[in-house]
C-alpha cells in the first residue's frame, strides 16, 4: 500500500491528528490549542526579542566606529521587532474570538 516510509509517515500522522480526541466537536478544542501557541510564542518572541536586541547594539557600534548610522536599515529592526511582538498577539486573539463564538 505504501511505497515508501514518507507516505506511511504523513498517513500516520494525519490519521493521528484527525482521531485525535481535541478535534472532536463536542470537545473544547481551542483551549489546548490556546495554551500551546502561547507557551511557543512567549518562548519564540523572548528568543527572537533577544536576538533583534542584540542586533541593534551590534548595528550601533558598527555605526559608532564607521561614524555612520543608516536609519533606513535601523527602521527594519523596529518594524522586525513590532512584527515580532504584534503577530503571536494577533493569532492569540483570533483564537480567543473563535472560542468566545462557539466555533
Amino acid at each position: 500500500m505504501f511505497k515508501d516510509r514518507t507516505e506511511l509517515y504523513v498517513f500516520t500522522a494525519l490519521s493521528s491528528i484527525a482521531l485525535h480526541p481535541a478535534f472532536a466537536q463536542t470537545t473544547d478544542w481551542s483551549t489546548p490549542v490556546q495554551q500551546g501557541f502561547t507557551s511557543l510564542t512567549t518562548t519564540a518572541v523572548t528568543v527572537t526579542g533577544a536576538l533583534i536586541g542584540l542586533a541593534i547594539v551590534i548595528f550601533a557600534a558598527i555605526g559608532a566606529a564607521t561614524h555612520k548610522l543608516e536609519w533606513q536599515k535601523l527602521w527594519v529592526f523596529v518594524l522586525a521587532a513590532a512584527i515580532i511582538a504584534a503577530g503571536p498577539a494577533a493569532v492569540i486573539w483570533a483564537i480567543a474570538k473563535f472560542q468566545a463564538s462557539g466555533a
